[in-house]
Protein backbone atom coordinates (compact mmCIF):
# COMPACT_ATOMS: atom_id res chain seq x y z
CA UNK A 1 0.00 0.00 0.00
CA UNK A 2 1.42 3.40 -0.98
CA UNK A 3 1.11 5.60 2.12
CA UNK A 4 3.16 8.61 1.01
CA UNK A 5 -0.04 10.69 1.09
CA UNK A 6 0.26 10.95 4.90
CA UNK A 7 1.54 14.40 5.88
CA UNK A 8 3.73 15.06 8.90
CA UNK A 9 1.92 13.94 12.07
CA UNK A 10 -1.03 12.31 10.28
CA UNK A 11 -1.66 8.70 11.27
CA UNK A 12 -3.33 5.62 9.87
CA UNK A 13 -4.00 2.48 11.91
CA UNK A 14 -4.32 -1.02 10.51
CA UNK A 15 -5.88 -3.92 12.44
CA UNK A 16 -5.81 -7.60 11.55
CA UNK A 17 -7.19 -10.67 13.25
CA UNK A 18 -4.57 -13.43 13.41
CA UNK A 19 -5.81 -16.96 14.06
CA UNK A 20 -3.64 -19.93 14.97
CA UNK A 21 -5.12 -23.38 14.40
CA UNK A 22 -3.53 -26.60 15.67
CA UNK A 23 -3.77 -30.04 14.09
CA UNK A 24 -6.73 -30.91 16.37
CA UNK A 25 -8.79 -27.92 15.14
CA UNK A 26 -8.41 -25.81 18.27
CA UNK A 27 -7.95 -22.11 17.54
CA UNK A 28 -6.78 -18.97 19.23
CA UNK A 29 -7.30 -15.49 17.77
CA UNK A 30 -5.75 -12.16 18.57
CA UNK A 31 -6.16 -8.70 17.03
CA UNK A 32 -2.88 -7.15 15.88
CA UNK A 33 -2.83 -3.40 15.27
CA UNK A 34 -0.14 -1.00 14.16
CA UNK A 35 -0.13 2.72 13.50
CA UNK A 36 1.93 4.52 10.87
CA UNK A 37 2.87 8.16 11.40
CA UNK A 38 3.35 10.32 8.30
CA UNK A 39 6.40 12.41 7.55
CA UNK A 40 6.82 15.54 5.46
CA UNK A 41 7.70 14.49 1.91
CA UNK A 42 9.52 17.25 0.04
CA UNK A 43 7.75 18.83 -2.92
CA UNK A 44 9.00 18.04 -6.43
CA UNK A 45 9.86 20.52 -9.17
CA UNK A 46 11.01 20.03 -12.74
CA UNK A 47 11.56 22.31 -15.72
CA UNK A 48 11.52 20.83 -19.21
CA UNK A 49 12.19 22.25 -22.66
CA UNK A 50 13.19 25.66 -21.35
CA UNK A 51 13.88 27.92 -24.33
CA UNK A 52 15.50 31.35 -24.52
CA UNK A 53 13.25 34.33 -23.89
CA UNK A 54 12.57 36.30 -27.07
CA UNK A 55 11.59 39.93 -27.39
CA UNK A 56 8.48 40.13 -29.52
CA UNK A 57 8.92 42.32 -32.61
CA UNK A 58 7.35 45.73 -32.37
CA UNK A 59 7.60 48.24 -29.58
CA UNK A 60 10.73 47.26 -27.63
CA UNK A 61 9.79 49.68 -24.84
CA UNK A 62 6.82 47.45 -24.05
CA UNK A 63 9.23 44.71 -22.89
CA UNK A 64 7.01 42.03 -24.38
CA UNK A 65 9.11 38.93 -23.68
CA UNK A 66 8.00 35.41 -24.52
CA UNK A 67 9.44 32.01 -23.69
CA UNK A 68 8.39 28.40 -23.66
CA UNK A 69 8.86 25.44 -21.39
CA UNK A 70 7.03 23.28 -18.90
CA UNK A 71 7.18 23.68 -15.12
CA UNK A 72 5.79 20.74 -13.13
CA UNK A 73 5.45 20.55 -9.38
CA UNK A 74 3.67 18.50 -6.76
CA UNK A 75 3.73 17.05 -3.28
CA UNK A 76 2.98 13.49 -2.23
CA UNK A 77 1.37 14.68 1.01
CA UNK A 78 -2.32 15.18 0.14
CA UNK A 79 -2.94 18.04 2.57
CA UNK A 80 0.16 20.11 1.70
CA UNK A 81 -0.19 23.24 -0.42
CA UNK A 82 2.63 24.02 -2.85
CA UNK A 83 3.39 27.61 -3.83
CA UNK A 84 5.89 28.77 -6.45
CA UNK A 85 8.08 31.86 -6.41
CA UNK A 86 10.61 33.27 -8.85
CA UNK A 87 13.75 35.15 -7.91
CA UNK A 88 16.23 36.47 -10.47
CA UNK A 89 19.81 35.19 -10.24
CA UNK A 90 21.44 38.45 -11.44
CA UNK A 91 23.39 36.39 -13.97
CA UNK A 92 22.18 38.01 -17.19
CA UNK A 93 24.70 38.07 -20.07
CA UNK A 94 24.53 40.57 -22.94
CA UNK A 95 25.68 39.32 -26.33
CA UNK A 96 25.39 40.42 -29.94
CA UNK A 97 24.62 44.01 -29.06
Amino acid sequence: VDLDFLAAGETITFSYTVTATDSQGATASEVVSFTLIGSNDAPTLSVENAAPMLEVAGDSSAQDLRGTGLVSFGDLDDNDTVSLSVVGNNDMVWSGG
